[in-house]
């Protein structure tokens, strides 16, 4: 499964969201580990706040090389409504979480762990073979 990119419209401008071992790494450290801040949302049904949305994305935007700051993004999300952002956000979040690629079905997982793309047909026996 391909890496992906999370894209962001703020303030009129298109804005990349690029997962990296540094975006993760600063996040987990300022903020929580998003692994945490998913299973909190799913489990409890308590979404994410606004400081943890605008802190979350302002270093994944700083890791993927934009210069704004917090309060400018701040300001962004606020006059979009941040609400608008939970999607992307919970996106990108999922892809830091899982090495950069979408979310995959587990039997898919467990192959691409096992190092298998599709499981193979077996081999006849020598018995089924001779019939």
């Amino acid at each position: 499964m391909e890496k992906r990119d999370v894209t962001i419209k703020l303030g009129g401008e298109e804005y990349t969201l690029t997962p990296s071992f540094k975006a993760l790494a600063d996040i987990s450290a300022k903020v929580g580990d998003p692994t945490h801040i998913i299973l909190r949302s799913q489990t409890m049904g308590q979404p994410p706040s606004f400081t943890q949305m605008l802190k979350v994305l302002h270093l994944g935007l700083k890791a993927s090389g934009y210069s704004l700051t917090e309060e400018e993004l701040g300001e962004m999300l606020f006059e979009g409504g941040y609400g608008e952002f939970y999607e992307p956000f919970g996106e990108f979040l999922g892809l830091l979480t899982n090495g950069g690629r979408a979310m995959e079905e587990e039997g898919n997982r467990a192959q691409r762990r096992a190092g298998k793309s599709k499981a193979k047909p077996k081999a006849k026996s020598p018995k089924q073979a001779a019939s």
